[in-house]
């Protein structure tokens, strides 16, 4: 999926996913679109997301005129697939370069406030998801 996002413009994936955190099949990739409001191109890639793959779901809000949500500026699609049996929730930005969130390593302060609400010091996983990421 992410060679076909990048084939429009330079694509980053943030969040759990980047930082190996992930806890629930849920992947974050913003895509520096030539004109941050090129909602054609932006259309144009979930055109081909849903050809491609089992979309159960897509939604799309513009995040540069919604102003009711606390989301950074772009145009947002949200994604629903079904892969390998599993249902994945993509999270997909199109913006221009400055609007780009930097990858962020997990905070000192955000592990103990994780302690300090369930008591524990450390958790493993010992179930990772069948099938691997969304190719």
């Amino acid at each position: 999926m992410l060679s076909g996002i990048a084939s429009y413009g330079p694509t980053e994936v943030i969040g759990s996913y980047a930082l190996d955190l992930m806890t629930w099949r849920d992947i974050d990739i913003y895509i520096q679109l030539p004109d941050e409001r090129d909602v054609a191109t932006f259309f144009r890639i979930g055109d081909a997301i849903a050809n491609r793959f089992e979309a159960i779901m897509m939604s799309y809000s513009n995040m540069f005129i919604r102003t009711d949500q606390d989301f950074p500026s772009g145009l947002y699609r949200g994604i629903r697939l079904l892969h390998r049996g599993q249902t994945w929730k993509v999270d997909l930005w199109g913006t221009v370069r400055e609007n780009t969130p930097r990858k962020r390593a997990p905070s000192r302060s955000s592990g103990r406030l994780w302690q300090a609400r369930t008591g524990w010091r450390s958790c493993e996983s010992r179930t990772p998801y069948a099938g691997g990421a969304v190719s």
